[in-house]
């Protein structure tokens, strides 16, 4: 089962990155996030939930 996973998140990993750029692209893209902590203290901190959302963007120099 460890050798499925490992063979499939190297696989993944190889097909990801393997995109053509184009000197003068702009790449634009939206994320959006939960996150949650679980933090707790005796001083009566508590956890803190957060929703975080924006756009990322890349823009291309050159052709490698």
């Amino acid at each position: 089962m460890k050798k499925i996973i490992l063979i499939a998140v190297l696989a993944t990993g190889l097909c990801a990155t393997a995109q053509k750029r184009i000197r003068g692209d702009v790449e634009l893209t939206p994320y959006i996030g939960y996150h949650s902590s679980t933090y707790s203290s005796t001083s009566g901190a508590d956890g803190l939930n957060t929703l975080q959302f924006g756009v990322l963007g890349d823009f291309y120099f050159n052709n490698r």
